[in-house]
């Protein structure tokens, strides 16, 4: 039971620290599980004990799952609180593969506490970054929560950077309270946590000011309608809602551009705002004309979340469209990165019968990649919702010249408290990494942008309809930052850090695992 308790204190430690809990157990969350492997090196203890963290933490930090298959798959709450559960239990498997790995390795080659402890860092970073998730998270992003100002490392390293800073901090820790009946020993290793991120910190004020100056501006006018999820299973199929939530949209577009504000450069409205098809291919559609002649009248370049649909294949896209100015068609991009059990059904390519068992879940196409949109020199980075989580989609769009990022997204199937607030911070986190102003708008919040040196600009309220005009300074063909040329190669660092951990020489004395 006391490795039990060990484990559970862990996921505690970790669930209660991760957004939108403040961080205050981040750097000494992992020490209770760890020492807990270190006294018991079987490597099925290690994984049931490592199980039991991560089905902790995971219940706690994503409660939001039982909410969200209430909501989008109209499922009873019992059974949603049985998906939970489920969710826990399958999906966080990367803490106890970093223990099993420890044990397999320590079992042949017997490590010391102390490279046990570094090699626990290094395998837990590692897994961490690989481990396929459906929505990838790591403990980085809380430095951006926190507002920590070595959250501009992340322009270097990334948010999985800090992650595994986070945890070799961990590891520090760990060797303090080990080692506390020496008072020196345990003094020695919290000075040395305390030290690193105090350097981490004051390296990194004014690490943010070069990209403070810009040559171009961008005003922008957010458009939040607030259209209920019900409404939008409705539309799906039936014509005079698709219509209800276009003139819902034109009226709330409406009142912010006669507001007496500066005219703005951009009108965006979030995913699939327009519940119809906007490809030029379905033009002669009543409704597809209606809100067309909305752009032309007001004479403004709109980028619009809507579906777009293959006149071919009849494959049915989430899609991100560009219009100009005078309501011309100029450019679509079709979301290349979908949300399993979402947007797809995995494996119901080959088994098509899964798209029967909850028919809520969309059977969107997987579109080509990565792609620009240019509108008369802005070059356009979008991102649908998700993608904005993938810091390589990102990595895509600034290697092919995105100077902006326009992120559109609906957050309405997760409720108000946890979710809206991970998946935002998740998604601001591409801004510092790639160093460019980031702009998203959402259904029913959280709306707002943040600039290419970290500055979070105004939040929208939820579930409220709400307009704001945002002013969004960028350079022009910004420089690659370092996270951009090599940021994808931190996984095979840190399994190189994993081999050397084993391999090179250490002073400290090897001690037993047991002790």
């Amino acid at each position: 039971m006391r490795a039990i308790r060990l484990a559970v204190l862990s996921g505690i430690l970790i669930g209660t620290s991760y957004i939108p809990f403040p961080p205050w157990a981040i750097y000494f969350c992992l020490v209770p599980l760890w020492i807990q492997w270190l006294g018991d090196p079987s490597p099925r203890r290690v994984f049931l004990h490592g199980w039991v963290t991560q089905f902790v933490l995971t219940l706690i930090g994503f409660n939001w799952v039982a909410y969200t298959a209430v909501e989008f798959g109209h499922l009873p709450w019992p059974i949603g609180g049985l998906v939970l559960v489920l969710f826990s239990a399958l999906f966080h498997w990367h803490v106890p593969a970093a223990g099993v790995a420890w044990a397999l390795i320590h079992r042949r080659w017997p490590m010391s506490r102390s490279r046990s402890l570094w090699f626990f860092a290094f395998a837990f970073a590692f897994f961490e970054s690989v481990w396929p998730m459906i929505f990838p998270w790591n403990l980085g992003y809380t430095w951006l929560w926190g507002r920590f100002p070595a959250m501009n490392w992340a322009d270097v390293i990334g948010f999985q950077g800090l992650s595994s800073v986070t945890a070799l901090i961990n590891a520090m820790v760990a060797h303090a309270w080990l080692g506390r009946a020496q008072s020196r020993v345990a003094a020695r290793w919290i000075t040395a946590a305390a030290l690193i991120l105090a350097v981490l910190n004051a390296t990194a004020l004014g690490r943010e000011k070069p990209w403070r100056e810009t040559d171009s501006h961008l005003r922008i006018l957010a458009v939040q309608a607030n259209i209920g999820n019900l409404e939008k299973f409705w539309a799906e199929d039936q014509v005079n809602y698709q219509e209800n939530i276009l003139k819902r949209y034109i009226a709330i577009a409406n009142r912010g551009l006669n507001d007496g504000g500066e005219r703005p450069d951009f009108l965006f409205f979030p995913e699939t705002a327009i519940p119809i098809n906007l490809d030029m291919a379905y033009s002669n559609h009543y409704l597809h004309q209606h809100i067309m002649e909305f752009f032309r009248h007001h004479k403004i370049p709109v980028v619009t979340g809507a579906y777009s649909q293959d006149p071919v294949g009849q494959k049915v896209y989430n899609a991100f469209f560009l219009f100009d100015e005078n309501g011309e068609y100029r450019d679509v991009y079709r979301k290349s990165i979908l949300l399993a059990f979402g947007e797809y059904f995995p494996g119901a390519e080959t088994f098509p019968f899964l798209k029967d068992l909850v028919p809520a879940i969309s059977d969107f196409g997987h579109g080509p990649g990565a792609k620009l949109l240019d509108y008369n020199g802005l070059k356009i980075g979008p991102q649908i919702c998700y993608e904005g989580l993938y810091a390589n989609h990102s990595r895509e769009l600034s290697k092919l010249g995105a100077e902006v990022f326009f992120n559109a997204t609906n957050d309405s199937w997760y409720g108000t408290w946890s979710e809206p607030y991970q998946h935002l911070y998740m998604t601001l986190a591409r801004a510092v990494e790639f160093r460019r102003p980031l702009m998203r708008v959402t259904n029913t919040g959280i709306t707002t942008g943040i600039l290419a040196d970290g500055t979070v600009l105004d939040f929208s309220p939820f579930n409220t309809e709400w307009t704001r005009r945002f002013d969004l300074p960028y350079k022009k063909n910004p420089p690659p930052t370092l996270y951009e040329r090599f940021g994808k190669h931190l996984s095979l660092v840190l399994l190189l850090a994993m081999i050397l951990t084993l391999l090179i020489p250490t002073r400290i004395p090897a001690e037993s695992s047991k002790k």
